[in-house]
This record gives C-alpha cells, sequence and structure tokens, in this order.
C-alpha cells in the first residue's frame, strides 16, 4: 500500500477548489540508499538543513555514548540503528 503525506500552505485559501489544487502529496517510505549512505542521500536530495541536523546528532550520539564509556561495537550498533530509522 502507498502511503502519501500531504502538505497545505500556512495560509490556506478560502476557495476549497483553488485550496485543493494547492495541496503536495508526497510518497512517504523506506528508501535503502537513506539508511545506507544517509549523509550522502541527503546532499544529492540538497537537503542542507537535514544534513547538518544529522551530522550533529550522530556526532551528539557518538560523543555521549564515547562518555557513558560504550565499547566501539555497541557504538556502531546504535549508529547504524540510527540510520535504519532515518532510512
Amino acid at each position: 500500500m502507498v502511503v502519501y503525506t500531504v502538505h497545505e500552505s500556512p495560509k490556506p485559501l478560502a476557495d476549497p477548489f483553488e485550496r485543493a489544487a494547492r495541496l503536495v502529496f508526497i510518497n512517504d517510505r523506506f528508501h535503502w540508499l537513506a539508511a545506507i549512505f544517509p549523509a550522502i542521500w541527503l546532499l544529492v536530495k540538497g537537503m542542507w538543513w537535514e544534513l547538518v541536523a544529522y551530522l550533529v546528532l550522530i556526532s551528539a550520539l557518538i560523543g555521549v555514548l564515547d562518555v557513558l564509556g560504550a565499547t566501539p561495537a555497541t557504538v556502531s550498533i546504535i549508529v547504524v540503528i540510527v540510520q535504519i530509522v532515518f532510512g
């Protein structure tokens, strides 16, 4: 089943037909490339702010895990889980 997210302008028009014509439907799905190479996928798609947020999130996560004394294997597993969720 295909799932779409529907996006509407913050200031919708009063006319329901014009309002409906301006709705944007975006296919909501899992993307393997986004899960395996999220930074590259974000660069290719031109999602600059999302790339910055992803890099900050991963850096903060690795920093917190390092402070908590997590092993490199644990850090790798958690980063992979974040990437799969991101995908």
